[in-house]
């Protein structure tokens, strides 16, 4: 079964596609995010390719001190706004979180075509 995964790197607006022949390992991940990771809440689908996938998405542990990764971070709002009804930004305009350093999204298949 081949895998799809989504590099987005902090300052670049649009992602790495890197195919794996399976799931990438845990090793693999943390090479791309710089060490240990954690899975990035409720980001659970993502836009690419002209259509919607389901998807998991991994970030570092620790984000001190990583440039913000925007392309990531408005992704993630998209995704919270399809699984919540809400995204990052308050009502009086402040972010509510943000993602920093690389961020890797592991596509689990299409979930519908846009």
């Amino acid at each position: 079964m081949r895998t799809t995964i989504l590099i987005f790197q902090p300052h670049r607006r649009e992602p790495q596609l890197v195919e794996f022949a399976g799931a990438p390992s845990i090793r693999e991940v943390e090479v791309v995010v710089g060490g240990p990771f954690e899975q990035i809440p409720e980001f659970l689908s993502i836009e690419h390719g002209g259509a919607l996938h389901r998807c998991v998405a991994f970030a570092p542990r620790n984000r001190a001190g990583r440039p913000l990764n925007v392309a990531a971070t408005i992704a993630w709002d998209g995704a919270l706004r399809r699984e919540m009804g809400f995204g990052l930004i308050r009502r009086d305009g402040a972010r509510a979180d943000q993602l920093a350093g690389s961020v890797v999204v592991v596509v689990r298949g299409r979930a519908h075509q846009r």
